[in-house]
């Protein structure tokens, strides 16, 4: 039994819409979501003043670094823009992250005491967590069967 005769779709309408091809826009997920707050956590930390200085007076480019390591934990949402594959904007996306806890380890664990630390502990943490959950992760080779 089917519709009755002279039935059809309401006028003006075209069918289902369909969704975006998956390379038009920037993944906007959880991980996306955490490189965004470590790039702003990471900026903040180094150019508020403290005590009559900041991070680009007291550590100079190693500040630039720390923002240019927040920028790469983007790499994993913006890899169809790039034309990046999945687990090469994943690598990127933890080099950044590595970068941010060797900047925490150098610039900003000898100097905790400090307020601003607290922006950029928060600034290290998110970028790891942006690391953490990006898509792109490598399969483990034991699991896939793969042995050496």
């Amino acid at each position: 039994m089917g519709p009755p005769p002279g039935y059809g779709p309401p006028p003006g309408y075209g069918g289902p819409v369909a969704p975006a091809p998956s390379g038009s826009s920037i993944s906007l997920g959880s991980s996306a979501l955490w490189a965004g707050v470590s790039v702003i956590a990471i900026a903040l930390a180094v150019s508020l003043k403290e005590d009559g200085d900041n991070g680009w007076g007291r550590i100079g480019v190693w500040a630039g670094f720390a923002i240019f390591a927040a920028v790469l934990t983007l790499a994993p949402a913006v890899r169809d823009q790039l034309n990046l594959k999945s687990e090469l904007a994943w690598r990127i996306g933890v080099a950044g992250a590595a970068g941010l806890v060797a900047f925490w380890v150098l610039f900003v664990l000898p100097s905790i005491s400090q307020n601003v630390s607290f922006a950029a502990t928060v600034g290290v943490a998110a970028g790891a967590a942006a690391a953490w959950l990006a898509p792109g992760r490598p399969t483990d080779p034991a699991a896939a069967g793969q042995t050496w």
